[in-house]
């Protein structure tokens, strides 16, 4: 089975120089129980809805995913002062 982790920063484990994140973590977890799962963390600092959508589509034809994970989106959520608003739209988020 191959399970892809799309993401951002606390998807790729920002801040976790120990464990590598939660999706780190679930992977070492099926490593222990499950030789015949790959998990594939596909989180990228930064990233917002729109950067995971330019992007889905090669990564999930490139790996054929059984399922699709996503942890997206507080970057979008960002707010940017000299805008006064927020980094992503709530109508394009």
């Amino acid at each position: 089975m191959n399970i892809l982790i799309f993401g951002d920063s606390i998807t790729w484990g920002a801040y976790d120089p120990e464990q590598g994140g939660w999706a780190t973590r679930l992977r070492n977890y099926f490593e222990e129980k499950d030789n015949d799962t790959d998990i594939y963390n596909l989180g990228i600092s930064g990233d917002t809805t729109a950067d995971l959508l330019n992007r889905i589509e090669v990564e999930a034809k490139s790996r054929e995913p059984n399922l699709i994970i996503f942890a997206i989106g507080i970057n979008d959520a960002q707010f940017i002062h000299s805008t006064n608003g927020l980094r992503v739209s709530l109508d394009k988020f």
